[in-house]
Order: structure tokens, then sequence, then C-alpha cells
């Protein structure tokens, strides 16, 4: 038997840490009702980390009671089962062996009696005293017939249904032993709820530290264990349970009452060696023994518990937290011997059991209000382990002192600063305003903090310059772009009028100078960035007139206002670059020209916008244009770049920002439309839009 150690809980210092391998492996996983904590290190730690995770999942879907195609759950419906595996043939005939052992404190054919209580679906109940009664007939493993090879089967007694859940647990701690073996892992650790099982050391060469709950404190420990190559394997009645009329009742139920155990303990811990690596992964080992004889040891209580483990049929170590504090074994052995002090209640009793020396080590704790006591296989005295341990535990308690000390001090001298100084450095990423602070006491940062705020100063001042630089180029970018749109409309118009004289039209000419020349004066009013819509929508109506002038019958339009137009702002000759665009595609077409332009305000789920549709009956965009306008670049044809809807599309995006949307179609009786729309945002008249993209 390897030894462990123990720290009483009245000193407990979790000592954890773990230094750095070369290849670690870790993984968490829900699976038989509680977290599962794998963690593996070696040259195969990852793919050893896998198999474990796929070995689990395979033994819960076989194990389990509550899933419905699994073995246990097949065995219960049918009462029998043929040509059973192995190792799950193997696994019952050591279940029951375990209750033989036991006298019948651990027994899987509880689960009817489980099943009263409510423990296997959640549904917590207390059964009448004839229910249990009845079912108590059914408890008893003896009534289990299993034949061996060839047919490997299992037949259940009459109304039996079994339950693994006892060492289902402890049995997987067995398979993920092998599993680490099988992939080389030397240093290894798995926790399976109170199921622990620990390979070689930690990576730094230290012991495992697998604490022990304390069950009357859901965040503390009754005591620490340090291990290397072993199981620890805990059951008590702190885990699961529930309260009806005042009264706790956990799911450790004694096979005997039909009730949960009642006997004075408040959770049992069984210690065993690791399988080693010339253990069949098919073969139940210690965690499994582990795992029966926890919840065994805890229906017995704490003297048959200590007269179990003296029997040495079986080797195992034992640590015990009862509820009464009073020391554990015979108390006029204890006085006899000398080692039991009256005043404290501390003990502890050596004694050779079949010449096997063990020691007894018991330790009330008045505060918690339960006292531990641990059996321990030795060969040398336990005393002088804890004892050592206990200078071990002065000495690093000094440290920590020692380190606090050095800390504080550290933290005023230097840390502090250095954090003021951080914050400062955030404050710039939020643009504040207030990044300066005082009484440095190191000379560095405070040379330091000299050149930030000069730093802070200069990217104050560069801010405001570029900031300026943006408006001044944004300006200069929509000016440029008016500029590169008057000119295609003054070419455009002077065009039709030169058409118009030389077809002879003299009697209009008059009529459609006077239209020119409203169109005209509009265009060279716009010394603005924005303009009216109705004035644009009544430039657009005078440019149609225009239109419709020199197509005479061909041309049609109609103009459609909405109400409450009169505050919206738009870029100048934007709908005019687009009616334009309809004119000239929609003649080419041969058809007579219909053109429509309409706006409207409106309010869709509570946003208001604005609405502006051009619709023609031209022949519509090609496939190649439409994508372009679609995907927001350059429209090249055969005759060459086409400047105007996309110079329209650049001014809406960089005045508005994603509150305007440009929609392009082909209607499906002919022709284009193209539907504007602009959301309004603050004030109607105060063009509070988003500048850029």
């Amino acid at each position: 038997m390897k030894r462990f150690s123990i720290l009483i809980a009245a000193l407990c210092l979790c000592l954890t840490g773990c230094g750095k391998q070369t290849t670690e492996a870790t993984a968490q996983i829900f699976a038989m009702d509680t977290v599962m904590e794998v963690a593996a290190y070696g040259e195969h730690a990852e793919q050893a980390v896998k198999s474990t995770e796929k070995r689990i999942e395979e033994l819960e879907n076989r194990l389990s009671r509550t899933k419905a195609d699994s073995l246990v759950s097949g065995l219960n419906r049918d009462g029998s089962i043929r040509h059973l595996t192995y190792d799950y043939w193997n696994l019952i005939a050591r279940a029951k062996e375990y209750r033989d052992a036991t006298n019948g404190a651990f027994d899987i054919t509880i689960a009817p009696v489980m099943d009263a209580w409510g423990f296997t679906g959640d549904s917590f109940r207390v059964p009448e005293q004839s229910e249990l009664d009845t079912l108590l007939k059914k408890v008893n493993s003896d009534a289990i017939q299993m034949l061996g090879s060839p047919s490997d089967s299992v037949t259940l007694g009459e109304g039996q249904a079994i339950d693994l859940g006892g060492i289902a647990k402890g049995y997987t701690s067995d398979c993920v032993e092998a599993v680490f073996y099988d992939h080389e892992i030397e240093n290894g650790k798995i926790s399976l709820g109170g199921n622990v099982f620990v390979l070689g050391t930690k990576p730094d060469g230290s012991d495992w530290r697998v604490g022990i709950k304390d069950p009357r404190n859901e965040s503390g420990l009754a005591a620490i264990l340090s291990l290397r190559d072993a199981y620890a394997i805990t059951s008590g009645g702190y885990e699961r349970y529930f309260e009806e009329n005042g009264k706790t009742y956990h799911h450790i139920i004694d096979p005997a009452t039909g009730y949960p155990a009642d006997s004075g303990l408040l959770s049992v811990t069984v210690v065993a060696d690791a399988n080693g690596p010339e253990q069949e992964w098919v073969q139940p080992g210690n965690g499994t023994m582990c795992d029966a004889f926890s919840t065994a040891l805890f229906v017995m209580g704490e003297e048959q518990a200590l007269d179990f483990w003296r029997n040495g049929g079986y080797d195992f170590d034992l640590v015990l937290v009862t509820e009464d504090g009073r020391p554990s074994g015979r108390l006029d052995r204890l006085k006899e011997s000398g080692f039991y002090n009256p005043d404290t209640g501390k003990s502890r009793l050596d004694e050779n059991v079949f010449g096997m020396k063990y020691t007894m080590i018991h330790q009330p704790l008045d505060y918690a209000g339960f006292g531990i006591s641990v059996v321990v296989q030795n060969n040398r005295s336990m005393v002088n382990v804890v004892i050592f341990q206990l200078i071990i535990i002065l000495f690093i308690l000094a440290g920590i002192c020692i380190a606090a000390l050095l800390l504080y001090r550290v933290k005023k001298r230097m840390i502090e600063p250095m954090k003021y100084f951080s914050d400062n450095l955030t404050k710039i990423r939020e643009d504040s305003q207030d990044v300066y602070f005082d009484n440095v006491d190191i000379a560095e940062l405070a040379e330091a903090n000299e050149l930030f705020q000069s730093i802070c100063g200069q990217m104050k001042e560069l801010k405001i310059q570029m900031y300026e630089q943006q408006l001044a180029q944004q300006k200069l970018q929509l000016d440029y772009m008016h500029l590169q749109i008057q000119p295609h409309f003054y070419i455009n118009c002077m065009s039709l009028i030169y058409n118009m004289a030389a077809m002879g039209e003299d009697d209009t000419i008059q009529q459609l100078s006077a239209c020119v020349s409203d169109y005209f004066r509009y265009i060279f009013r716009s010394d603005s960035n924005m303009v009216c819509l109705t004035e644009e929508m009544k430039h657009v109506g005078n440019y149609l007139e225009i239109c419709r002038i020199r197509y005479k019958d061909r041309l049609t339009f109609h103009l459609e206002k909405g109400e409450g137009l009169e505050d919206i702002k738009i870029p100048p000759l934007l709908l005019h670059t687009f009616v334009e665009n309809s004119v000239k595609y929609a003649a080419g077409s041969g058809k007579n020209i219909q053109i429509l332009a309409a706006a409207a305000r409106k309010k869709q789920q509570g946003e208001e916008f604005v609405e502006i549709k051009i619709e023609d009956n031209g022949i519509g965009f090609s496939d190649n244009v439409l994508e372009s306008l679609r995907k927001d670049k350059d429209i090249v044809t055969e005759k060459g770049t086409r400047i105007g809807i996309r110079n329209c599309i650049q001014r809406l995006s960089r005045i508005y920002g994603s509150s305007a949307r440009v929609l392009f179609e082909n209607r499906e009786e002919g022709g284009v439309r193209v539907l504007i729309t602009i959301v309004l945002k603050g004030e109607e008249n105060s063009n509070e839009y988003t500048s850029g993209r």
C-alpha cells in the first residue's frame, strides 16, 4: 500500500499548482449526472484525453439507468440478457461479490426502492412503509443468476431491477486509468464528482492534493489528502437530498430498512492504490472497490466500518467524518495506550492486525460540529509524518507573511503609481480631457509622466488639425462633384436647344427659352450643398417640360409631390440626374417615353423617412450595369464611363451615410425603377445626418 498523508481541516491550506509540462491536455465533461474533469501530461496527452471522453461516453450509454437503450435499462426491462460482453458481465459479478462482503450494505438491486423515493427521476417523495416493505422483498443480489461462457447471461429475480450507480463512476475511473497507460501517460488526474484518480505525481514532482468536502459547508474542506498513484472516492449524504416536513432525506439508502442510512457518519472516503499497467481494462479494479465500499461503509456506520477494515479482506485506507466528533475505535484502548486526551478529544492508536501495523488518528472539530478519523496502514509512525507536515506548514505560513509584507511595500511604492499612469493612458483612448496626475515618487516614472503630458498636448493639437482638415476635405469633395455635374447638364441642354433650332421649330423656341432660362437659373444659383426637395421637384418638372417640347407627343411625364416636403433638404441636381438618365435611355428604345417622379414622406415601424421614386418605360439596365450599380462600382459601357449616377450615389453617401439607400431594378413591364430612401433624424430641418460611411 502506497502511503498518503492528510492535513486536518483546522490547518487546511490548499497547496495547488502544477509545473509546466511540454504537452498538457485537459477536458471538462458532463456525464453520469456530474461534471468530470480530466487532465493528462505527456507526449500523447491530447490523444489520451480524447480517448477518455469517448470511453466515458460509451460507459454512460451502457450503464445509465435513465437511458432507454442502455444495457442496464434493457436488463431491467427484459429481466434477462444473453451474450453479455465479458467486462460488463464481470462488473455485475463484482457487484454481487461486494454485496456478500458487506452483508448486504451494498446491493445493486436497490433500484426499485430508489425509484420509490424519487431519486432516479428527481421526483422526490417519502414512500409509505407498506410500499417499502413490498419493495424490500425484491432487494437481494443473491437472486441474480449468472452463467459464464459460452452464453455469458444474467437473469434477474422476479420484479427485480438493478442500479449500477454505486460503482459506475468507480469502474469508469478504472477504465480511465487503463486509457492513460495505453497512451503512456505518466502524470494525470480525473475527477468524477466525489471520485478521484491520480496517476503519478504532478508534473512538478509534488503529490496531488485531493480535498474532502466539508459536509456542513459547501465551499469548505474537511481535509486534504496528499496522493500519488491512488484512488480516493467519497460518499456522503450531502450531495443529493431533499427536505419534507422539516426532515432531510439523502440518497444513500440502507438496503436493510429502505430508508436513508442513519449511521452517525457524514462522509466516508476510501483510498486505495492504482491498479497498475498490468491491470486489464475490462477488469473492475480498485476504483470500483473504493466506490462500492464508500457507500457500504457509510451505511454500516463507524464501528462496523472499522471492523470491516480490520478484517483485512481488502487493501484500502479510510477517512471517516463523524457527526458528533467522538474518537474512532475503542475508547478504553485509547486511554490505556495513553494516546487519548479527554480535554481535547484528540487521539491516536497504533496496533498490529494480522501482522500489519496501522495507525488511527482522530481530530474533533468543535467549530465545524464534526470529527475526522483517519485509518491508515503504514510502515512508519504516522505521527512523525503529521509533525513533519505541521513544521512545513509553519514555514509556509511564515513565508506567506513575509511575502505579503513585501508585496504591500511593492504595491505602495511601485504598483499604485504605475496603475495611476496606466489609468491615464486609458483616458487617452477614452478621449478624456483630464489626464494629469501628481505625486510620483519614482524618478523614472516622473520623467515618463512629463514626457506623457507633452505627448498628450501634441496629440490634442494634432486631433484638432486633423478634424479641421477632414472638414475641409469633405467640402472640397462635395464642391468638386458639384462642378462635375454642372457641365454635364449644361452641355445636354445646349445640345437640345441646338437641335430644335436646326429643325426650324421657331414657334416653340420662345417657350423653350423661358424653360431653359429657369433651368440654368436654378443650376447657377445652387451655391449651397443642400436645396429644398420641393425646389428640386420643381426643377425636374421644368427639365421634363423642356424634354416634352423637344420630343412633342413622344414624351409624357407625371410628378407626384406628397405633403410635408417643404423642410426636407437634399443635394442639388440629385433627382435631375436620375430623370435625365431615364429620358436619355428611354428615348433610345423607340417607344413613347413615360416618366414618373414621385416624392412622399412616410412613417413605418416608428421610423420616419422620405421615399423618392423615378420610373421610365425604356430598355432597362443591362445585367453588368445593374450589378455595378448594386455593388457601388464605376459604370463602364461601350460609350465610356457614366459619371452622373455614380456622382449622385457618392454625394448621398457622403452626406447621409447609412441613412440613405438607393435601389435600382428593372420593371417587369419594361424600363427601370430608381427608389431613393432617406431616413429622417432629429429635427425636420436640422439636417443631422452622418458624414461619410
